[in-house]
């Protein structure tokens, strides 16, 4: 039934008193004269306005543009405002000696502290019991609570609150992770916001400020328009840092998928890594977490597995960069920015960062008066606060004791060796022993049977462990980074940016502290042009785009984490991690690119590092994508001299693929990829030891994304060459193939495979010690559901070899209960 309404809208009805109609957009609106139900007005959220049902009135707290809006809803056939009664009240109050008492639900009675409006909290709460034939009844609580909504009318809240009573981590094979025991909090309103409790502070806009941190406390952000053409836009953080940042560098195991144990930078061995906050890299890729893609993590364990579509051989390059938890002292972070935009063309940023140690508030070691002498004298040689750990025990059966003693070794009397001893009638000492690299001690794991591990002494440098213990000493570190942009037109931009930082790795010691000072800058032009005709959407035919900048950094300048990209040290024959001398880079790249024709960039470094090393590298590229054509090479060489060494390393890439759109739906391609890395020595034009060479030919083919199916099918060559009587020559070459193949995509029944196999073969055995291998990767997972969902069935097989690590065993008595 359609019927007109005296303002020229329409309503349409049926049976299920649905009602849909048209109304103008004012600030309040009476929408029906009895209440009403399933409101809804289409394409606004709920939040942009306030209903009334009883009384069915509307209003807006943020108004739409539109001049009207479309609403439905269901009208009630009860007007709830109204008071409805059998009697007269009157009539029946007049009867008693008291008169009744009623409550009526008005603005005075409905007045609270706090008017939350419509705050929606979502959540659950348990409790659960343990027990078992080994421990005692133990209770278990979570809390999980989702609060969104407004209060007084105007300040938004978000909140997220989990607890559980024994906290825990998830687990690091998905990409996604549900995060536990946490506790944030946001409020805000207009522009202004306050962020309270668990939070990240990601990367600000600054070049040299790069991190990425978990924090607990409280984050205040407001955005200000100071005049007509001044925006200006600034925060500060006050919170305690969570994590310390780390990086591992290794070379993989041939076949040997892992685990690989991290380690922190005080040679950690034990500790939580923080969760989602690594990124693993391999071969200069960023992996993908889950157990379907490249890497799973035990964030408890510290640990890192490789996955069968990321199959892991002695020459794979592993990057990995983390936060992982130290609570070695009280740790505070501060930091601030502050954006001031002058019109449309000016830009102002500035950024600091600052994380100190509380150095009286130790967590993890509680600091001697002489403990702290020793820091305040060994200044930033923070690898010498080393002290004995080593005190008088008593006899017992299930204790690893040891006994002091002498010996002579080369006719040279080496006294305080310590060694293992069940004699109760001897002086015995508890000894603590700390790992500090191989053959960088005196001590090893021997294979005594006793209740833990024993300790024996090799000779110097002979072993694995010391019997010292490292005193972690507090640190500090402040970095401030000032930064201009100016859009000198709609294709043109200059930035310029300054830094300067203050590290100070022992707090304790004033020495060397000249030394804690540092600065950098950059400075950098782009611009771009449009050349030619122009079609019907207003493209140029032609594109240049023209970039140039120039770095300084001073050897002094500690950056929070690494700011340039992965492999740059690689790319360059330089160190990829530790103390560098002043840095000078200058870069200039072009790129001219045709809509028809495809892109050419070419681009050249000069890099200059302290007083003896000078490199430059040209490279330049192609891409062609035209239709079911791509195709494309990258060429780079890079030449470098310092005052021992000159290098050439060399780096050459071409590919192309093909795609089929109508019979196979799949597209077939071909790369070639090679890296020629060749230093000599300057003296004795003599091959170095760290030249290498090596090409990977592969050639592969893949289906177009389907729901039915997708595969991709890969096989690659790869030959290695290694110096040997001062040339490069092959030492082996090893066959890929890989098959992914996938069934079943968005119905009930799934099943996945990701599969590899490698054969290497040793062409010379006189530079490496190695042998011929085959490995075989294989994972087939099967994922489905039957009677609608109602279950769920998954199963999966994997192959594949790895390591495990030796685990020993050591018992301790404990109360009866």
């Amino acid at each position: 039934m359609l019927t007109k309404l005296s303002q020229g809208q329409s309503i349409s009805q049926d049976w299920s008193n649905l009602i849909r109609k048209k109304i103008a957009v004012t600030d309040s609106l009476k929408i029906d004269s009895l209440a009403i139900s399933h409101f809804k007005i289409l394409g606004i959220d709920s939040s942009d306005y306030i209903l009334y049902p009883t009384r069915s009135i509307l209003v807006w707290r943020n108004k739409p543009k539109a001049d009207s809006v479309s609403i439905s809803y269901r009208k009630l056939p009860i007007d709830f405002g109204k008071i409805y009664s059998h009697k007269n009240r009157s009539l029946v109050d007049s009867n008693y000696l008291f008169s009744s008492l009623a409550f009526f639900k008005d603005k005075k009675n409905s007045e609270q502290f706090i008017d939350y409006n419509q705050l929606e909290l979502n959540g659950s709460y348990g409790r659960s019991i343990s027990l078992g034939n080994n421990q005692d009844v133990v209770s278990n609580a979570n809390f999980n609570l989702q609060v969104n909504g407004y209060l007084l009318d105007s300040i938004k809240v978000e909140a997220a609150i989990t607890d559980n009573t024994v906290p825990f981590q998830p687990e690091g094979n998905t990409a996604n992770l549900q995060e536990f025991d946490l506790i944030s909090i946001r409020l805000s309103k207009n522009k202004r916001s306050l962020q309270l409790g668990d939070y990240n502070l990601n990367k600000p806009d600054a070049y040299f400020l790069n991190y990425t941190k978990r924090v607990q406390g409280l984050f205040f952000e407001t955005e200000d328009k100071l005049s007509k053409n001044i925006q200006n836009k600034a925060g500060l953080s006050a919170s305690m840092a969570k994590g310390e940042f780390a990086r591992n560098i290794f070379m993989g195991g041939e076949g040997n998928q892992g685990p690989y144990r991290l380690v922190g930078n005080n040679g950690e061995q034990l500790f939580i890594v923080l969760a989602a906050t690594e990124k693993v890299y391999v071969d200069n890729v960023l992996q993908e977490r889950g157990e379907n893609a490249d890497y799973i993590i035990n964030y408890n364990t510290n640990e890192v597995r490789f996955m069968p579509r990321r199959p892991i051989n002695q020459f794979s390059r592993i990057q990995i960069e983390f936060e992982y938890r130290t609570n070695n002292y009280l740790n505070s972070l501060l930091y601030a920015y502050n954006e001031l935009s002058i019109g449309k063309k000016w830009q102002i940023k500035m950024n600091a960062y600052s994380n100190q140690d509380a150095r009286n508030q130790a967590f993890q070691q509680n600091l001697t008066g002489e403990q702290k002498r020793l820091l305040a004298s060994i200044g930033d040689s923070v690898q010498d606060a080393l002290i004995a750990n080593i005190s008088p025990d008593t006899f017992a059966a299930n204790k690893v004791l040891y006994q002091i003693k002498d010996t002579l070794i080369a006719g040279s009397r080496i006294d305080s060796i310590y060694e293992y001893s069940t004699n109760a009638g001897l002086q015995l000492y508890s000894v603590s022993f700390s790992y500090t690299g191989s053959s960088k001690g005196d001590y090893r794991i021997s294979g005594e049977n006793a209740n833990g591990r024993v300790y024996q002494w090799v000779g110097q440098n002979n072993g694995d462990y010391r019997a010292v213990s490292l005193i972690i000493t507090p640190k500090a570190h402040q970095v401030l980074t000032l930064a201009t942009q100016y859009q000198i037109d709609s294709f043109k931009k200059v930035y310029i940016e300054l830094a300067g930082s203050n590290k100070d790795p022992n707090t304790f010691s004033a020495i060397d502290n000249q030394n804690h000072q540092g600065f950098a800058s950059k400075i950098m032009y782009q611009e771009q042009r449009f050349l030619g005709k122009k079609d019907s959407l207003n493209r140029s035919d032609w594109t240049i785009q023209n970039n140039v900048q120039y770095e300084y950094v001073q050897s002094t300048f500690r950056a929070i984490a690494p700011y340039r990209t992965v492999e740059f040290g690689r790319d360059w024959n330089v160190p990829l991690s530790g103390i560098s001398p002043d840095e000078k880079w200058t870069n200039f790249a072009t790129k001219v690119e045709h809509r028809k024709l495809g892109a050419i960039d070419y681009s050249l470094s000069h890099y200059n590092r302290g007083n003896d090393y000078k490199g430059y590298k040209n490279a330049i590229g192609y891409t062609l994508k035209n239709g079911r054509t791509n195709t494309g090479f990258n060429f780079s060489m890079m030449n470098a001299e310092d005052s021992i060494v000159s290098s050439q390393f060399f780096k050459p890439h071409i590919y192309a693929d093909y795609t089929f759109k109508k019979r196979l739906k799949s597209t077939i391609g071909t790369s070639y990829y090679a890296e020629r890395n060749v230093a000599k020595n300057l003296r004795n034009d003599s091959l170095q030891s760290s030249s290498f060479n090596f090409d990977i030919t592969t050639a592969f083919l893949r289906s177009n994304n389907t729901k039915k199916y997708n595969y991709v099918a890969t096989y690659f060559r790869r030959r290695d060459f290694l110096p040997f009587q001062n040339e490069l020559q092959q030492q082996n070459h090893s066959d890929n193939y890989s098959l992914q193949f996938g069934v079943g995509n968005g119905s009930p029944h799934r099943l996945h495979f990701t599969g590899s196999y490698r054969q290497l073969f040793v062409d010379n055995t006189t530079v490496i010690n190695s042998k011929a291998e085959q490995t075989v990767l294989g994972r087939l997972q099967y994922d489905g559901s039957i009677w609608h969902q109602a279950f769920s069935l998954a199963t999966l097989y994997e192959l594949g070899t790895g390591q495990e690590q030796k685990r020993s065993f050591t018992y301790v008595q404990v109360p009866t209960g």
